[in-house]
């Protein structure tokens, strides 16, 4: 199982995008401060915390969600999500050398938006990265078909959670 934790203020609409981006590739357990779903066999468990993270182990994801106050503490190896304009979470992550994916629309980032609709959007995956299996993702372009209107932020980080789980995204999924 692939744990992918929120961490920060607590954003619903954010971890329900996760959760259903996940669930492209696979079965989705579910852990909040108020809200619990049991999935037998989960293929991911999806944990939301807003402060003070301690962590432990491999195959795990932080995803910084907002804000986040507190501290963070890692044991093993972790991969961080995070918005390169949350200035809070680059600081938590500088002193722990861990992969971190930065996501937003700019250039300097591991995957951008190149352009975006209600229904489709352009990713850029801008910097080669290797999954949690070993694989080489060389940088590449890919069309994603959206069923709303969502923020750059959230599909890049579904889009790179996917990626990194080793789930070939294809053009015919939806976010």
């Amino acid at each position: 199982m692939i744990t992918v934790i929120v961490y920060g203020q607590k954003n619903p609409a954010f971890s329900r995008f996760l959760c259903k981006a996940l669930s492209l590739a696979g079965r989705v357990g579910f852990i909040g401060e108020d809200k619990m779903s049991h999935c037998t066999r989960a293929d991911f468990l999806l944990v939301e915390k807003e402060t003070d993270l301690t962590v432990t182990g491999d195959r795990l994801f932080v995803v910084f969600g907002g804000r986040c106050g507190g501290t963070l503490r890692v044991g093993g190896q972790i991969t961080a999500i995070v918005e390169s304009s949350n200035e809070e979470a680059l600081s938590m992550l500088r002193p722990i050398s861990q992969m971190t994916v930065s996501c937003s629309m700019s250039a300097h980032d591991t995957i951008s938006i190149a352009s975006i609709t209600e229904e489709s959007a352009v990713v850029s995956l801008l910097r080669e990265m290797t999954d949690i299996n070993g694989r080489v993702i060389e940088p590449h372009d890919m069309t994603l078909r959206l069923s709303r209107k969502t923020d750059g932020y959230s599909l890049c980080a579904a889009y790179a959670l996917l990626l990194l789980s080793g789930y070939e995204v294809t053009g015919e999924d939806v976010f």
